[in-house]
This record gives structure tokens, sequence and C-alpha cells, in this order.
């Protein structure tokens, strides 16, 4: 079941905080992301549901294992090119992918 929840930042603006709760086998889920709009919050939380809805709620409902973190991204960005960096920015790249936490 989906909820819509009206938040207030400090800074004054209003954000639309969609939630979908279910249960998997006996165990309760839960599934929130925080949106500007509010018709952007219903149109996710309806997304979720169909797909729940259609079988597949446990990989929906899962959260990825990996944590994000800047040096996920770099390697990421480092893999994926298709040219050779330069020796600087390869440094400095790598620099940033070790020692980001």
């Amino acid at each position: 079941m989906a909820s819509i929840e009206v938040r207030t930042l400090k800074s004054g603006k209003t954000v639309y905080k969609a939630e979908v709760v279910t249960r998997i086998n006996g165990k309760k889920k839960k599934r929130s992301a925080t949106f500007d709009r509010r018709c952007t919050a219903v149109a996710q939380s309806k997304k979720v549901e169909k797909q729940i809805k259609s079988g597949d709620a446990e990989a929906v409902m899962e959260k990825s294992s990996t944590p994000k973190t800047v040096g996920g991204a770099v390697g990421k960005y480092m893999s994926s090119i298709q040219f050779e960096l330069k020796s600087t920015k390869k440094q400095l790249l790598g620099f940033c992918a070790r020692w980001s936490v």
C-alpha cells in the first residue's frame, strides 16, 4: 500500500515522500523516495505497486546491496570510457577512488 507524505524542509521548500509498504514471506518491507512534485510521487508509487501486483515483489522491494560511493562512481567512469586517460587525470581519479568513503 502506498502513502504520500508532505514534508517541509528547513529552507521552507515542500517535498513529497512516497512510501510503499508490503509483506513478503511474512516480513514487512518498505521502499520510499522523496520528490519535488506530488504528481511525480504519485506516479512512482503507482509504478511500484503495479510491479508488485505483477508478481515481481521481491525484486522491486529489495535495495541494492552495494553502497553508492564516490569511489564506486569514479571506478565505473574509468572502466566505461573508450579512450586512454592521460597520466595526470588517471592519477587524480585513482586517488579519488581510493580515498573516498
